[in-house]
C-alpha cells in the first residue's frame, strides 16, 4: 500500500490493533484444535472501522490467506438476493469458473401433447366439412381472414403445448451445499464483512444468522464491522422481546398496566447485546485515539486540505477539531469538516472572481449596482480571511441542522447569543426569535443546548470580544450567498460605539479602528446618523467636544466617514466658543486630510477656523499627509490675502516652506509685486509685527524687497531713520545702515543725506572717517569745492583733523601744474580762511599746506592764480 493510504493508520495507531486481530486470525487457523473467529469490531461511523479492515486485508493477503470483502448493505435486503450476492462474492475470490447460474436462472422445458394436437385436428376438418360453403364466403373476405389467423396460432400453440419446470436454487440447504463447494480445499478464508449497521434491522438479523448457519465453515473466519449501539437495537427489535409494563398510576397498585417505553427499549438493547455476544467470539470496541495522537492526525490534515489558514485560524481550528465535544475524535468527522470548509472558500473564491469580472464589465450607471458589488466582494473576502469561523459555521449546521436553517432566516440572533453569553447570560436565558433556546423544538434536550452555546462562545467569533463589534456578515458564511439583501450588520455593537465616542475612547484603541475599517459602506452611513443624533440629544458639552472630536479623528481614518465633515461642520456651531476653540484644530486637520474642498465655505463663514490652518501646517511642518488639493486651495486663500491692504501674511508664512516650487513661485512673485515702495514695505513690517512673524521666510522676502528699494528711493535714509526702532525688531536696522553706507561711494545724493543724518545714523569715528574719506574722493573726482559751503558738510567736518585732511587734498590740487589753471584758481579759493569751513582751525594747524603754497611758484602766465594764492596767504596772515 502506498504512504498515502497508511497516513491515517499511522497517525492514529489502527495498524497495530489490525495486527493484534490478524494475529488471532491466524492462531485460530493454525491450532486444529480451535475454530474458526467469529470478530466483531464495533465503532461509530467514521472512527476508522473500514481502514482496519484495509489493514487486515493487507497482511492477511501477504500471509497466504484468501480475503472475501463483502458490503451487505450495497445489494437487496431480500433474504434471497443477499445470499447470491454473497456467494457470489465468494466465487469471483475463490472460483470464478465455478458455475453458479443455478442461483439465477429456471431449469425449464417446453415440450408438445401430441395425442391433443391429432384431436384438434380431426375437430376441425369436421367443422370444415360441414360448413364449408359458409366458411368458404366468409374467408374470402381477407381482413376477417388475418383477424382469425392472428388469433387461432397463439392460442392453438399455447394448448398443446406445456412447460417442464426445475426450481432455483433457493433452499438453505442448497445454499449451504453450494457454499462448500465453493470453499473446496481452501484453509485460510477470512471474510470481511463491512458497515452491517447500515443494513436494515431485519437485513441485520438476516446475515448474522446466516452466518452462523449455512455460511459457517471451519476454514472460514469472519470479522464484521459496525456501530454495537445501533447493531443492537437492530438485533433486538427482530428477536420478539416482550415488552415491559409499568402501572398507568403509580398510585393505584392495581390499576391498569401500559407498556413502559424505555424500559422495554432498554431490554430489547440488552436482549441484542446478549444475541450479538453469543454470535460472535471477540466483541471488540474501537478505542478512541489519545489526545496526543488526535491533535498529531488534525494537524496533518490540516496540511493535507490545502486550506491557507492564518496563524491565529489555525490555532483555532485546531482547539476545535480536537474538542471531544464536537467531534468525539471521530477522524472523519474531521476530514469531513476540513473537506467542506475547503469546498466552501473555494465558492467564495469562484465567486469573488465572478463578481470582480461583472465589476469590470458593467457600465457604472447604476450605483447600486456598484454597491452590490462592493459588498459582494468584501464579504467573500471576509470568507477567504478566516477560514476557521468558515469551519465552525459549518460545524453548527452539522449538529444543529434545524437551528442552522432557523438561523439563515434570522442570523442576527448569532450575534446576540455570541454578545449574551460574553455577558454572562445563562443557557436558559438565550433565545430565538422571542422563544427560549431550551423550549424550542430545534433542540433534542438540555445538553444539545448547551453544546450549541459551548460552540457559540468557542473562538473564532463574529463580533470582537472586546467591544463587541460585528467583525464578520453572518449571512455571508451561513449562505455563501454573498449579498442577500439584508442590510449589513458588520461594525460595531450601537450602543457602545456610542459610549466610547461619549467618553473620548475610541479612537485611542487601534483596534477598534481596525474593526471599524472593516465596517461595510452602508453600515458606516448608519453609525453617523446615529452618532448625529446622539450629538444633538446630548445635555452635556463635554461629551457633545467628545463625540465631534472622535468623529472627526475616525474620518481621517475611514473614507466612510468624510461624508459627516459638512454636517459636523454644522453642528460645531451648537457649541459654545470655548468649545468650538477645542474641536477647531482636530476639524480642521480632517478637512485638510479628506475633504480640502469645505475649505472655501469655512473661510466664508468662520474665518478663524483657517487662522487655525496655518498653525496645523506649522507644527506639522510638511504637506504630505494633507490632500493634494488642500495645497492648491492654501495657495490661492493665501495669494487673496496679499491683495488685502494691510496683508494677512499668516497664511503665506506657515505655507512658504511646504508648497512645491510652481505654488511657492507664485507667492514669491506676488510678495516682490506687490512691494512697490518703502511705505507699502513698512506695511509689510508691520502686519509681520503684529501677527509675530519677526523671522521666517515672508520676512526675509520683505527684507530683500526692502534692501532693492533703497538704492532707488531718495529718501529712503530718512524712512530708515524713521522707521529705525521697527527695523530694530526684525534685527534689520544695522543692515540696513550698512547698505546705505555702501552707497555713499555710488551716488552723492547718498552720500551728501549720509552726511546730512550721520548723527541720526550713529556711525561710529571708523565710518564718520570713511565718508569724510568719500566726500574727499568726491571733491578730487569732481573738483566741485563749493559743496564744502554746503552746511550740511560744514556741520559733518568739525575736528581739526578732519578739516586739515581736506585743506591738504585742496593744496596737493593747488599744487598740481598739470590741472586746468581755473580749477586751480577755485581750489585756492576755496582755501580762503573766510570760509566757514575752516573756522576752529589756525595758521599753526595747516602749516606744512600754507609753506607749500607760498613757495609755490607759478608760471607768470598764471596771473590770475598768483594773485588768488596771495590773497588766500593774506587771509591767514
Amino acid at each position: 500500500m502506498s504512504n498515502k493510504s497508511n497516513i491515517i493508520e499511522d497517525t492514529l495507531s489502527r495498524r497495530l490493533f489490525a495486527k493484534k486481530i490478524v494475529d488471532e486470525i491466524i492462531s485460530n487457523h493454525v491450532d486444529e484444535n480451535k475454530t474458526n473467529l467469529f470478530f466483531a469490531i464495533s465503532g461509530k461511523w467514521g472512527t476508522g472501522k473500514t481502514k482496519i479492515l484495509k489493514i487486515i486485508q493487507e497482511i492477511l493477503t501477504q500471509k497466504g490467506f484468501s480475503v472475501i470483502w463483502f458490503n451487505p448493505w450495497q445489494y437487496s435486503q431480500e433474504d434471497i438476493s443477499l445470499r447470491r450476492a454473497f456467494l457470489k462474492k465468494v466465487k469471483e475470490k475463490l472460483n470464478p469458473s465455478f458455475d453458479i447460474d443455478d442461483f439465477y436462472y429456471d431449469r425449464t422445458k417446453t415440450e408438445i401433447d401430441w395425442a391433443l394436437f391429432f384431436a384438434l385436428m380431426f375437430i376441425a376438418f369436421c367443422l370444415f366439412k360441414f360448413t364449408s360453403n359458409y366458411l368458404q364466403n366468409l374467408l374470402n373476405q381477407s381482413l376477417i381472414f388475418l383477424f382469425f389467423t392472428a388469433l387461432l396460432i397463439p392460442l392453438f400453440l399455447k394448448i398443446i403445448s406445456f412447460g417442464k419446470k426445475s426450481a432455483k436454487i433457493s433452499t438453505a440447504e442448497e445454499f449451504e451445499e453450494k457454499f462448500n463447494q465453493l470453499i473446496g480445499d481452501n484453509k485460510k478464508i477470512v471474510i470481511l464483512i463491512d458497515d452491517l449497521d447500515r443494513c436494515s434491522p431485519k437485513t441485520v438479523k438476516k446475515i448474522l444468522d446466516s452466518l452462523r448457519t449455512f455460511f459457517y465453515h471451519d476454514s472460514c473466519s469472519y470479522v464484521i464491522t459496525g456501530d454495537h449501539t445501533v447493531i443492537e437495537r437492530y438485533a433486538g427489535d427482530e428477536l420478539n422481546v416482550q415488552p415491559v409494563f409499568k402501572l398507568e398510576n403509580e398510585d393505584r397498585p392495581n390499576g391498569k398496566k401500559i407498556i413502559d417505553e424505555e424500559a422495554t427499549v432498554r431490554k430489547k438493547i440488552q436482549e441484542g447485546r446478549r444475541f450479538l455476544k453469543k454470535l460472535f467470539d471477540v466483541y471488540w470496541p474501537i478505542p478512541l485515539p489519545t489526545k496526543a495522537k488526535i491533535d498529531e492526525f488534525v494537524e496533518d490534515e490540516i496540511k493535507k486540505s490545502d486550506i491557507d489558514f492564518p496563524s491565529i485560524d489555525k490555532k483555532e481550528i485546531k482547539d476545535i477539531l480536537t474538542n471531544d465535544q464536537y467531534f468525539e475524535r471521530n477522524p472523519r468527522h474531521i476530514i469531513r469538516n476540513l473537506t467542506s470548509t475547503r469546498f466552501a472558500i473555494g465558492c467564495a473564491e469562484q465567486k469573488l472572481l465572478e463578481t470582480i469580472d461583472a465589476e469590470k464589465k458593467d457600465t457604472g450607471e447604476n450605483p447600486e449596482v456598484r454597491k452590490i458589488f462592493k459588498i459582494d466582494k468584501q464579504r467573500m473576502k471576509d470568507i477567504k480571511k478566516r477560514p476557521a469561523l468558515m469551519a465552525k459555521t459549518l460545524l453548527i449546521q452539522d449538529l444543529f441542522y434545524p437551528l442552522f436553517e432557523e438561523l439563515c432566516r434570522v442570523p442576527s440572533e448569532i450575534i446576540t447569543h455570541e454578545r449574551e453569553l460574553r455577558h454572562g447570560k445563562t443557557v436558559d436565558q438565550l433565545t430565538i426569535n422571542g422563544r427560549k433556546l431550551n423550549e424550542n423544538e430545534f433542540f433534542i434536550d438540555q445538553k444539545e443546548v448547551e453544546l450549541y452555546c459551548s460552540l457559540i462562545k468557542t473562538p473564532p467569533q463574529f463580533t470582537d470580544p472586546e467591544t463587541d463589534f460585528i467583525l464578520y456578515e453572518v449571512v455571508s458564511f451561513l449562505s455563501l450567498s454573498g449579498f442577500s439583501g439584508l442590510p449589513s450588520t458588520v461594525g460595531p455593537e450601537e450602543g457602545k460605539f456610542l459610549d466610547y465616542l461619549k467618553k473620548g475612547q475610541l479612537t485611542t484603541n487601534d483596534k477598534l479602528i481596525e474593526l471599524l475599517k472593516t465596517t461595510p459602506s452602508e453600515r458606516n452611513e448608519q453609525l453617523i446618523e446615529s452618532t448625529l443624533i446622539a450629538f444633538d440629544s446630548s445635555q452635556n458639552e463635554e461629551e457633545k467636544i467628545n463625540i465631534i472630536i472622535e468623529s472627526l479623528k475616525i474620518s481621517i481614518q475611514l473614507d466612510d466617514w468624510v461624508s459627516g465633515l459638512p454636517k459636523w461642520f454644522d453642528k460645531i456651531n451648537n457649541l459654545s466658543p470655548a468649545g468650538q476653540e477645542k474641536v477647531k484644530n482636530q476639524f480642521m486637520q480632517a478637512v485638510l486630510i479628506k475633504d480640502p474642498n469645505l475649505i472655501k465655505i469655512i473661510k466664508e463663514r468662520k474665518p478663524e477656523f483657517i487662522e487655525e490652518t496655518w498653525q496645523i501646517l506649522e507644527n506639522t511642518k510638511s504637506l504630505e499627509k494633507f490632500n493634494p488639493e488642500s495645497e492648491e486651495i492654501l495657495t490661492q486663500i493665501a495669494l487673496d490675502d496679499l491683495d488685502i491692504i494691510p496683508p494677512r501674511l499668516k497664511a503665506t508664512e506657515s505655507l512658504l516652506g511646504l508648497l512645491d516650487d510652481k505654488n511657492k513661485k507664485q507667492i514669491v512673485s506676488k510678495i516682490q509685486n506687490s512691494i512697490k515702495n518703502l511705505a507699502i514695505a513698512k506695511s509689510y513690517l508691520e502686519q509681520l509685527k503684529g501677527q509675530g512673524l519677526l523671522k521666517g521666510e515672508v520676512c526675509q522676502l520683505v527684507k530683500e524687497n526692502i534692501k532693492k528699494l533703497i538704492p532707488r528711493e531718495p529718501k529712503s535714509i530718512e524712512w530708515l531713520i524713521e522707521n529705525e526702532v521697527l527695523l530694530s525688531e526684525f534685527d534689520f536696522l544695522e543692515e540696513l545702515r550698512d547698505n546705505i553706507f555702501n552707497l555713499r561711494n555710488e551716488n552723492l545724493e547718498f552720500l551728501m543725506k549720509i552726511i546730512q543724518y550721520h548723527k541720526q545714523l550713529k556711525f561710529d569715528g571708523e565710518r564718520k572717517s570713511q565718508t569724510l574719506d568719500s566726500l574727499v574722493k568726491f571733491i578730487e573726482e569732481t573738483k566741485d569745492f563749493d559743496i564744502l559751503n554746503n552746511g550740511d558738510v560744514i556741520s559733518f567736518i568739525t575736528e581739526k583733523e578732519e578739516k586739515k585732511k581736506v585743506f591738504e587734498m585742496i593744496t596737493k590740487i593747488v599744487e598740481d601744474d598739470k590741472e586746468k589753471s581755473a580749477v586751480r584758481e577755485l581750489a585756492i579759493s576755496s582755501l580762503d580762511k573766510n570760509n566757514k569751513i575752516w573756522d576752529e582751525i589756525t595758521k599753526e594747524d595747516i602749516s606744512e599746506s600754507l609753506q607749500i603754497l607760498k613757495k609755490l611758484k607759478l608760471n607768470k602766465k598764471l596771473k590770475e592764480l598768483n594773485k588768488k594764492k596771495k590773497e588766500v596767504l593774506s587771509t591767514w596772515s
